[in-house]
């Protein structure tokens, strides 16, 4: 028998992975692990870059309309300090979204509390059935050996009694 890559790694206790979905999953991890990095770096990078986009813009404006530099100085630091406290956020843009954001969330919790709502009113009307069917069927059957009992006791015919004198003319 040759030797081969087929055994068996166990990874959990009822989970079992071949060496090669072992490499695939750790190849998987590392790319999405990268992949978070890369993404996070990007974007500090794009804010910077779009920042200094910004105060370049405003330089070249300054010397367009050639704005006195003690007025200018006073713009650039009044857009650095703005940046600075906002960092670089539309706050409009943001609070539009939060707004959407909200709005689908509570839409979302409210269905959620309408259909659990729904849910328990459902399983209390079957519950409210099942009560009213059981005490009916229990009412059934009372009557049912009510009846029955009757009918057994008229069967039996008239008893002897001490002040009768229907059993055959014998006095108990």
């Amino acid at each position: 028998m040759l030797w081969s890559f087929k055994t068996n790694v166990i990874a959990a206790e009822h989970f079992i992975l071949t060496p090669l979905q072992t490499l695939y999953f750790a190849a998987l991890l590392y790319a999405t692990i990268f992949g978070n990095v890369t993404t996070i770096i990007q974007q500090m990078y794009a804010d910077t870059n779009r920042y200094h986009d910004m105060l370049n813009s405003v330089r070249e404006f300054l010397k367009l309309y050639e704005i006195p530099s003690d007025l200018g100085d006073r713009i650039m630091d009044y857009i650095v300090s703005t940046w600075s406290i906002s960092k670089g956020i539309d706050q409009q843009k943001v609070r539009r979204l939060v707004t959407l954001v909200l709005l689908v969330t509570l839409t979302l919790v409210t269905l959620i509390l309408l259909v659990t709502l729904t849910l328990v009113t459902l399983v209390l009307s079957v519950t409210l059935l099942l009560l009213v069917t059981l005490t009916l069927v229990t009412l059934i059957l009372l009557v049912t050996l009510t009846l029955v009992t009757l009918i057994l006791l008229r069967s039996e015919g008239p008893r002897c009694t001490r002040k009768t004198s229907h059993c055959g003319g014998k006095q108990q």
